[in-house]
């Protein structure tokens, strides 16, 4: 069977597959390719994912929907996934801010977050998106929540959740129409396993 190039986003995501394929000693190693038998599986940052999937570096991949909405990048979604559930939400201090008036947002989902709130100015930061309504750089955030706990350790709180997040597969759409048998095995792999 002809191989496949498989990107996964370090963390979570791919912590998860590597253990669906066995290859769990990949978690402790430093690699960038891992080949478990006919897949390569590549190591790459979340925001990269879409980029090696459209480009055809890599046939299919996994990542968070957030990405494949910031991104702007083609491909086909094939499978949605349960687990790593988290959401874009709004955060600050203010509960009763009104959120149709223009404000200023800073967030690293740009994009996204003009289609939610077309009327605010965003301030694009790549990283502690929490500081910024501390130190009255915006009004909100709009960020990824999971647990909220770092939004309550710096006495922010979600003000509304306005997307879910889950793990998409996505496929190069020419490797799909010539790679569909061996992407649809891995689904299938991946559909066999209950704990994802």
């Amino acid at each position: 069977m002809e191989s496949i190039t498989f990107a996964l986003s370090k963390g979570r995501i791919a912590e998860a597959f590597l253990k669906a394929f066995d290859a769990e000693e990949a978690l402790n190693s430093r690699k960038l390719i891992v080949q478990v038998g006919n897949i390569k599986m590549i190591m790459v940052k979340p925001v990269d994912v879409p980029t090696y999937v459209a480009n055809g570096v890599a046939d299919i991949g996994v990542v968070g929907r957030d990405v494949i909405l910031e991104s702007g990048e083609s491909f086909y979604e094939l499978l949605e996934f349960p687990f790593s559930k988290c959401t874009l939400s709004i955060a600050g201090f203010d509960q009763n801010i009104n959120l149709e008036a223009p404000m200023t947002i800073a967030t690293k989902y740009p994009k996204i977050c003009k289609q939610y709130f077309p009327l605010s100015k965003t301030i694009y930061l790549n990283g502690s998106v929490e500081l910024a309504p501390i130190l009255n750089l915006s009004d909100v955030i709009f960020d990824i929540v999971e647990t909220g706990t770092t939004l309550k350790e710096n006495g922010l709180s979600v003000i509304k959740d306005v997307l879910s997040i889950n793990p998409v597969l996505i496929a190069n759409k020419s490797s799909y129409k010539f790679n569909q048998a061996q992407i649809d095995a891995v689904i299938n792999q991946l559909n066999e396993r209950g704990d994802l």
